[in-house]
């Protein structure tokens, strides 16, 4: 292009830019960056009508100039609106969102200029209303802006870390009343905190608040670290395998204490993530299901091949050919006989010893 004068009127460059570069910049916006470029620009030829208005006109080289970041194509501008909006911290729609339109409207976003003008540069068309949640969300949308980057989700899911949340069970068993009292950084309490997270203003905590932090973060349903953590305390009691487990007993784990002064109720709806009102064997084998508990351990089946090699039962045929009457009225293990060692061992109730109840046996112990 020659750097011949042109139009004054704003909107006619804004033609200009459209119909030769492809580019659409309001004009309203080219004449704010022609007034603040004024005393920097080359030439400005003032020249007065019949009527006594006065004209300025300018040379293309100097609209440019004042239009640079303007003239960029549409990936270098959204590259460029990134690069800037990341220097107030603001990198994905949660941010942006929090950062808020009245903060928004009348920060100064260098070069683009104030809030409004540069919305209009990412949404190349004027905006006639107030900056509003509307616009932000448009920004948000032409930028390809994540919901919440990874950087901020990274540094959420640490702060919650701290607490020993580390994913969607142990957030929920922290409790509403706990996450709003709690400081977890820039002294953000519960609900300054959720509010960070969500992109939105929180003013109570909620298990549906909870939730939805949970789904922003993609929390693991249940983290290895809480399942190991479950697993040592069920072991304490003996409890290694889901064997273990049911051979415990209803009664036994609704009565026991595991830690922090837990009952097998509050202790069970702790892992399984619900109320649970009554121990059942359905809820013991939720439990084992949960934390992923092998159906024997090596510990509990070596056990059961020391005991039964006691009395030479070694492989599948030299427990077939110890009968089912000698198995029935052999002690085994703490004064364990046939029929409780076998209920032990399959983790279900054996009344009579049948050739079928050593087979089985035989199975689980992994004998062919």
């Amino acid at each position: 292009m020659t750097d011949k004068k042109r139009w004054t009127h704003p909107n006619k460059w804004a033609e200009i830019f459209e119909i030769e570069d492809d580019i659409k910049i309001c004009g309203a916006t080219i004449r704010r960056r022609l007034k603040k470029k004024e005393n920097e620009l080359n030439e400005v030829k003032d020249v007065r009508t019949k009527s006594g208005h006065i004209l300025q006109f300018y040379l293309e080289s100097d609209v440019r100039k004042a239009c640079v970041d303007l003239l960029k194509n549409e990936e270098e501008v959204i590259e460029e609106a990134k690069r800037i909006l990341n220097v107030y911290g603001i990198s994905d729609k949660q941010s942006l969102m929090r950062f808020g339109p009245t903060k928004f409207k009348s920060t100064i976003f260098a070069p683009f200029g104030k809030g409004k003008s540069f919305a209009i540069a990412i949404l190349g068309e004027n905006i006639d209303s107030q900056i509003d949640t509307i616009v932000l969300e448009c920004i948000a949308a032409k930028l390809n802006f994540p919901q919440l980057s990874e950087e901020n989700k990274k540094k959420y899911i640490e702060a919650l870390a701290t607490y020993n949340i580390t994913d969607r069970q142990s957030l929920l068993n922290f409790g509403t009343v706990q996450f709003r009292t709690t400081v977890f950084f820039d002294d953000m309490k519960g609900c300054a905190f959720a509010g960070a997270i969500l992109g939105e203003v929180v003013e109570a905590i909620s298990i549906n608040i909870l939730e939805r932090i949970d789904d922003v973060l993609n929390l693991p349903g249940f983290s290895e670290e809480s399942r190991q953590k479950y697993i040592q305390i069920l072991a304490i009691h003996g409890i290694t395998d889901k064997q273990s487990l049911l051979n415990f007993g209803t009664v036994q784990f609704r009565t026991t204490s595991f830690f922090d002064d837990k009952n097998g109720k509050t202790f069970s709806s702790e892992i399984l993530g619900k109320t649970i009102t009554k121990i059942t064997i359905s809820v013991l084998e939720q439990i084992a299901d949960k934390l992923n508990l092998p159906q024997l351990s090596e510990e509990n089946k070596k056990k059961y091949i020391e005991a039964l090699a006691t009395y030479n039962i070694t492989d599948r045929q030299s427990l077939l050919n110890f009968g089912t009457v000698q198995f029935r009225t052999t002690s085994f293990f703490d004064d364990k006989k046939g029929i409780a060692f076998s209920s032990e061992i399959l983790g279900k109730t054996i009344t009579k010893i049948t050739i079928s109840v050593l087979e089985q046996i035989a199975d689980k112990l992994g004998w062919n």
